[in-house]
């Protein structure tokens, strides 16, 4: 699978950053960058460079290329060699706007139905955690059951409440997932990846 849509960096050869954006093609060991907001005038054909992609399936991946061809806004590199490949999946995150009702509270191994079930609408959602507003406060180290919604399928979630955040006429939560299975992780992250892309993929229709 090549790197299209994925979320890339730039770097000189002196680790500064020269140009932010995504991976518009990829093919074999050449592939183009759009850039927004890079002029065109910091690279040049033949100059070495370190790109840094946030792949969906492989992780960060940080490789060396050379720059075949530079102009505003857009990037064209060759000779591409993957240097490192780690798998950063908590530094993703996507903002939504789902609905999700949590009925019960994870008390040990019991789980206690909520006398008012917490109607929460999730802000943001990572592979680990996830931000949500709802009308009422629910106390720290609280731990929510309930059901996300992915494409895929509905994901069964606990989520413990870290902090909270005053928000207009609601109150915002911030939580991380406990007790996850690796096969619900992995489908909570192929969905956040599949929102990042999509997101990607509308912002470059909008230029």
């Amino acid at each position: 699978m090549g790197f299209e849509l994925d979320p890339c960096w730039v770097h000189g050869e002196g680790g500064e950053l020269i140009a932010a954006g995504h991976v518009r093609t990829h093919e074999d060991d050449r592939l183009v960058v759009e850039a927004p907001k890079y002029s065109g005038g910091s690279l040049w054909p033949g100059d070495p460079v370190v790109l840094v992609v946030a792949s969906q399936l492989r992780g960060s991946c940080t490789i060396d290329a050379v720059v075949q061809a530079s102009a505003r806004t857009r990037l064209e590199l060759a000779d591409l060699r993957i240097r490192v490949v780690e798998q950063k999946r908590t530094a993703v995150r996507v903002p939504v706007s789902e609905h999700v009702t949590f009925a019960h509270v994870a008390e040990g191994d019991q789980q206690v139905p909520l006398e008012e079930p917490v109607a929460a609408q999730v802000l943001d959602l990572s592979a680990y955690g996830m931000r949500f507003r709802s009308e009422t406060q629910v106390p720290t180290g609280t731990r929510l059951v309930g059901t996300y919604p992915t494409p895929q399928r509905p994901v069964p979630i606990v989520v413990e409440v870290l902090r909270h955040e005053e928000l207009r006429g609601a109150v915002g939560h911030g939580g991380r997932f406990v007790g996850m299975s690796e096969r619900d992780t992995e489908t909570l992250f192929r969905a956040v990846l599949d929102r990042q892309r999509r997101l990607i993929a509308e912002r470059r229709d909008a230029i």
